[in-house]
């Protein structure tokens, strides 16, 4: 018998949106598939200001997938593309947000000292 992963649609207390730059983003947590393409399992649409997130994902890979959502509104918000190959977007978002959700897992105290401190 294996343990029961706690899934990302029964957190409690995720915000329903988040503001990046000037823009306030809806989140929607979508039990199976619900409005996201069935291999992926997060998405951001700029145009309408929505992060898609699939809630079947443990806690922790969900966390890992709003991270690399947010990465992805800030490559768009800082023109990254004028900067960076367009086509590297993918690989350097995927590649920040695994390392970052690390870091704020293994270090938990310092992201707290960060926080306050930008606060």
């Amino acid at each position: 018998m294996g343990v029961k992963m706690k899934r990302l649609k029964d957190a409690k207390n995720l915000p329903t949106t988040v503001k990046a730059g000037y823009q306030y983003f809806t989140i929607n947590v979508y039990g199976k598939f619900g409005g996201l393409n069935p291999r992926n399992v997060g998405a951001v649409t700029h145009k309408e200001h929505l992060i898609s997130l699939d809630g079947t994902q443990n806690l922790g890979d969900g966390v890992e997938t709003l991270l690399h959502e947010l990465f992805h509104i800030a490559w768009t918000q800082g023109y990254l593309s004028e900067v960076v190959n367009h086509d590297a977007e993918e690989k350097v978002v995927g590649i920040l947000s695994h390392q970052v959700a690390t870091m704020i897992h293994d270090n938990p105290d310092l992201f707290k000292w960060i926080i306050k401190s930008v606060s």
